[in-house]
């Protein structure tokens, strides 16, 4: 029985890594996990002849179907492994640079969102702080755990705001700006449904809107009238270019929702560059 588990796990899980963004290894320990509070299941690989005969039945294609979307729905949250209330407590209570570094490092390996970032990190910041004058004021919107690797040793930043939904991205980067003491940077919770009003009352030199408008534009379209109207003097949008979970370019759709945001919001574009996972514009409201 556990060997025949075995085997059909590793056949699904090579499956789902051609369609899904996980690795075999990964997605075989999910599906063995999940598989293991089957009984039904359990006891018809026990008792069936051969694997085929197992893979023929309702009952093992009801048992693949079901296992494949609660890891579809599993590799879509944006928090991923462990709990984040931990990762947290870890930042607050490292007394050291080293073991602040690495509680660091465990929450943002721990996000989807920004852990997608990491290979071509680097040259992200380059490329957004290219627009980003000396001394300015960011507006980060929907910011997720972001602000945990902005290079704020180099960059020259009055003031960062990071706005999330998030309870646990907020308390996540208000650890960090205790922990390092970034004076700069604060954290509010905020929602697309508050609008501007609970912004402190000035306009933001920049206003980062990565990978949130095609988001927006797919979920809640009639919200994108308040992204419209952010209190910045300049946006800069970013979108994927590959899909969160599914091995599929989205390079193409994302762009086409970001330009019609612009042309709907009256922004006038200033530039546009690309990294290898992220495509990104920079504009302006019209005058």
């Amino acid at each position: 029985m556990i060997e025949n588990i075995q085997l059909l796990a590793t056949q699904l899980a090579d499956k789902v890594a051609k369609k899904y963004r996980v690795e075999p290894i990964k997605a075989k320990t999910y599906i063995v996990q999940y598989w293991a509070k089957h009984f039904d299941l359990q006891t018809l690989c026990s008792a069936a002849p051969t694997l085929k005969s197992i893979t023929r039945t309702r009952l093992y294609k009801d048992a693949e179907r079901e296992v494949t979307r609660k890891l579809y729905y599993e590799l879509r949250r944006y928090q991923a492994e462990q709990d984040v209330d931990q990762l947290v407590q870890a930042l607050r209570s490292a007394q050291t640079l080293e073991s602040k570094d690495h509680a660091r490092q465990q929450l943002v390996q721990n996000h989807v969102s920004t852990h997608e970032r990491l290979a071509h990190l680097e040259e992200f910041w380059q490329l957004v702080c290219c627009y980003v004058p000396s001394q300015s004021r960011i507006l980060d919107v929907g910011c997720g755990i972001l602000p945990l690797v902005f290079p704020f040793q180099t960059a020259s930043v009055q003031e960062y705001l990071a706005l999330d939904r998030s309870q646990d991205s907020i308390d996540t980067i208000t650890a960090f700006q205790e922990a390092y003491d970034i004076q700069c940077l604060s954290a509010r919770q905020w929602s697309i449904q508050d609008g501007w009003a609970g912004v402190e009352p000035h306009t933001y030199d920049v206003a980062f809107l990565f990978k949130l408008v095609p988001v927006v534009a797919r979920q809640e379209p009639s919200s994108l009238t308040v992204l419209s109207q952010v209190p910045a003097k300049r946006l800069i949008l970013t979108g994927c270019k590959k899909a969160m979970v599914k091995q599929r370019d989205i390079s193409r759709r994302e762009r086409t929702l970001l330009q019609h945001f612009m042309g709907s919001a009256s922004m006038q574009l200033i530039d546009e560059f690309e990294t290898a996972d992220e495509i990104g514009f920079v504009c302006e409201p019209l005058q």
